[in-house]
Parts: structure tokens; C-alpha cells; sequence
């Protein structure tokens, strides 16, 4: 069977559109400010036209793509990687897509080697259109040469801020939404001890009600593990997981909304010490001091109260079980872990198998449910938990069928976590189908897994297998 290859160090590359996106961001931010307030002839236009002009086409040369910047919301996109950057930066991206809202704009895209005469075009083109809709809404029409706008289809917009979103959607959108809101947070706690945002509580009882709905999405939101390695991400997706484990124990939404707030607040001791030593991976002696400044952490944004202190206990007692081998047993062994703890720190420990934080070879989801369950003192039930959430095959594995089609497994069965659940995603020939196909293979038993496939020889993207 072939199919089509993978794209050449694909992580690589996502890793530099992370790490360079800000930037990019900030020099065309900074254009259409300085082209608000000076004439195409002033020097410090053309100073801003030379520095956004230099950015892009360096930008486009390590991507070896055009620059596309895209507005949903409160959410910002760099060539479609979620950007990643300071509270300071992300408000000026918020104040540039606030600007092109104003003239029907949600993304831009600049094509490789665009020169600075169009750029000033461009800058021109958008002050104009700013300035005439100061009365009406108008919708930019770009005439500058290798630049693109793309205008906002305003029931588009109406129907993402409603309900009528299909659950994966939603799932996507909240997804989206709860990175931005939990990396500011973490930028916030790690300087000032910023309150608890209403933000976050929202967050969790919004991702307990999405998960009423059962989506396959939800899960498959952990796909993106290797994508948003920092410990926003690494929250997010411990949230999504812990709260797939606790379902399978109870429906009760108060205390799943308990468990999937703390997963948000598991790394706050860990980011205020990164804080204060920069990019390096921390020390042991600095990682036996996460578990009291996670304790601080939660107390200086949740205060003195009786649900505050069983958060903080909590987070602690989680941020503690990661580091036995540092700190020995939590409560000097005279105490048994939280059963949340246990979940929180089992969903924690499969994701980092998955992505690793150092950036070395992750392992494929069955091999990553294996090592978890095979941990030193790994408790049974956390391990059953696991299996029966992901199932068998875990979510996110790639598969050939009996029929030698390849899918991606979606979750367990609807029949149980023996048999799971899976979307087609080529034909035998290795073809990629129009339209997957959903397919429960506890319900129909004419077909059959055949083997795992290396998600590296995958030519589509297994997030989206979710989302289809």
C-alpha cells in the first residue's frame, strides 16, 4: 500500500513559525500604525516599510511559504500555528485585527520576496479603507500586487459567536480560545500572582459541558501534543484528557469542572520559576521547588477560601506525585493521593510521552499507553481508567484495516474499549478519500484491524481526521 509522504521535518517547521510569528506579527502591526499617522513620504513610514519588508521575506525564505495572518476573534493565527507570544504582544495582534475588522478583513497573506514599494501600497490601501469606514462597514478590496486580504463573511462571524457551531467546531473554538486564556494567565501568575480569572472557571465548565456531547473532537484535540509543547499546551490537553478519564467514574459536573480547572493550574509553580531562569530546562534542585510554588501560586490567585484550599491541595499534591523520585511519597507516604491527583498525573505522564518537553523522539500513542502503565507503582486503576477512555488502540492511532484501508482510531467503541471507533481516511490503494468514513468496528465485525501504521509514513494530518 502507498500513500503520499510526509512532509519533510514538519515539526521543524512549526517550530519555526512559533518561534518567528511575534516578529512577523509585531513589524506589520507596526506598519499600519505608522501609516495612521504619517504620509507615505515620511521617514518613519518608510523606515517601519523597510523593517516589515525585511521580516516577511525572511520569514516567507525559512518557511519556504507565503506570510498569512489570520484574525478569529480573540484568537490569532501565523500561518496557521496559534501565536504564541507575550499579553503585551497579543494585545497589539488583537488591536491589528481590530483595525482590518473595521474594512472586512480577517487575514492577510504576503507572497515570498514582496519588495517595499508594495508594501507602502498596501499600508496606503489599508489606511484608506480604516479612514472611509469611520461611517459604514466597507469591504477592502486589495489592489496591491502579492498581497491578499480576505473578507469576513459577516454571518460566518454570527454563526461562530452562536450556538449553531457543530460540537467539533466547538470543541476546536474552545480549544483555541483556552491556550490564549491559560498562556496569559501563567505570564500573569508568574510575575504579579494575578487573580484567578473568571476566564478560566468558565473554560472548565464550558469543556465539561462539550464533553456531554461525546465528540470524538474532544480527544483529538491531545493530537496537537507535539504542536503546543509549552506548558499552556501541555494544560490544556492534561484538562481534555483528565476530564475524558473522570467521566468514565462520574458525570457529576461540579467535580469534573473541579478536576479541569486544576489541570490548568498543575504548571503555575513551574512557570513562575521558568520565569526567572529563561528557556534553559530547570535543575533538580529547581524542580524540587515547583511543588511550593505551585502552592503560593494558587493561593495568590485563588485566596483563602474552603474550595480554594481543595484546589491548591490539589494541584499541589499533583505537581508532587510528578517528582517522587526527587521528593520521595507525597505526605511522606502517610497519606494516599487524591484520586484526582492520580488522574491529573497519569494524563500528564501519557502526554509527556507523547511530546516530550525536551523535544526528543515522541513515542506513538500505544507504545506511550504502555509506558504509562508500566511505570514504577503505576496505580491499576488509573491505568484502566486510561484504556477505557482512549481505548485499546488509543485515540490518535493509525491504523490499516483488514480491508487495507488506513484510519485514524477516533476513541473506544461504542460496544467498549476493546473494539474502537474509527475514521477511513484512504481507500486501499492509499487514495485519500473525499469524504472519510466513520466506521464502529464493535458493530460491524466484516472489518478488522490489520496492523499499526508509523504515523511518519501518514501523508494527512490526524488532527483533522477529528474535525471532519
Amino acid at each position: 500500500m502507498s500513500t503520499a509522504a510526509a512532509p519533510v521535518d514538519a515539526q521543524a517547521l512549526i517550530e519555526r513559525i512559533r518561534a518567528k510569528s511575534a516578529e512577523v506579527l509585531l513589524s506589520v502591526f507596526r506598519l499600519v500604525k505608522t501609516a495612521l499617522v504619517h504620509s507615505s513620504e515620511n521617514a518613519a513610514l518608510r523606515d517601519a516599510a523597510n523593517r516589515c519588508t525585511t521580516t516577511l521575506n525572511v520569514f516567507a525564505a525559512e518557511i519556504g511559504a507565503p506570510v498569512s495572518l489570520s484574525f478569529l476573534g480573540e484568537t490569532v493565527f501565523v500561518c496557521g500555528q496559534l501565536l504564541r507570544a507575550p499579553r503585551a504582544l497579543y494585545e497589539s495582534a488583537a488591536e491589528l485585527g481590530v483595525l482590518l475588522g473595521k474594512v472586512g478583513v480577517s487575514e492577510l497573506t504576503f507572497e515570498p520576496k514582496i519588495d517595499t514599494t508594495r508594501v507602502l501600497l498596501f499600508a496606503g490601501e489599508i489606511v484608506a479603507a480604516i479612514r472611509d469606514s469611520d461611517n459604514q462597514l466597507v469591504t477592502l478590496q486589495l489592489q496591491t500586487p502579492g498581497v491578499e486580504a480576505r473578507s469576513i463573511d459577516p454571518e460566518l462571524l454570527q454563526r461562530r459567536s452562536g450556538q449553531d457551531l457543530t460540537p467539533s467546531e466547538q470543541i476546536l473554538q474552545l480549544y483555541a480560545t483556552a491556550l490564549v486564556a491559560v498562556r496569559q494567565f501563567y505570564e500573569d501568575i508568574a510575575t504579579t500572582g494575578t487573580a484567578l480569572p473568571h476566564r478560566l472557571k468558565r473554560l472548565a465548565q464550558k469543556f465539561v459541558a462539550l464533553a456531554d456531547h461525546e465528540d470524538p473532537a474532544m480527544l483529538g484535540m491531545t493530537t496537537m501534543a507535539k504542536a503546543h509543547r509549552d506548558d499552556a499546551g501541555r494544560a490544556v490537553q492534561t484538562a481534555i484528557l483528565a476530564l475524558a478519564m473522570t467521566r468514565q467514574v462520574t458525570k457529576d459536573r461540579l467535580a469534573l469542572a473541579q478536576i479541569v480547572l486544576a489541570a490548568l493550574l498543575v504548571d503555575t509553580g513551574r512557570a513562575r520559576i521558568q520565569s526567572r531562569i529563561g528557556d534553559r530546562f530547570l535543575s533538580d534542585n529547581e524542580e524540587r521547588l515547583v511543588v511550593s510554588a505551585a502552592a503560593f501560586g494558587c493561593i495568590a490567585s485563588g485566596g483563602v477560601n474552603a474550595a480554594n484550599a481543595r484546589r491548591t491541595a490539589l494541584v499541589t499534591e499533583a505537581a508532587w506525585l510528578e517528582r517522587t523520585d526527587l521528593l520521595g511519597p507525597a505526605w511522606g507516604g502517610q497519606l494516599p493521593p487524591f484520586f484526582a491527583a492520580g488522574v491529573l498525573t497519569t494524563a500528564r505522564a501519557l502526554l509527556e510521552r507523547l511530546a516530550p518537553r525536551d523535544g526528543s523522539a515522541a513515542m506513538s500513542p500505544l507504545e506511550a499507553v504502555e509506558a504509562v502503565l508500566a511505570r514504577p507503582n503505576a496505580d491499576p486503576m488509573m491505568g484502566r481508567l486510561l484504556v477505557r477512555a482512549l481505548g485499546t488502540v488509543p485515540t490518535g492511532t493509525i491504523v490499516e484495516l483488514s480491508t487495507g484501508a488506513w484510519a485514524v482510531v477516533l476513541g473506544p467503541s461504542a460496544r467498549g474499549p476493546q473494539d474502537s471507533l474509527v475514521r477511513i481516511v484512504t481507500d486501499a490503494r492509499g487514495k485519500e478519500l473525499d469524504k472519510p468514513v466513520l466506521l464502529d468496528l464493535g458493530r460491524d465485525r466484516s472489518v478488522s484491524i490489520a496492523k499499526l501504521v508509523d504515523q511518519e509514513r501518514a501523508g494527512f494530518n490526524t488532527t483533522q481526521s477529528f474535525l471532519s
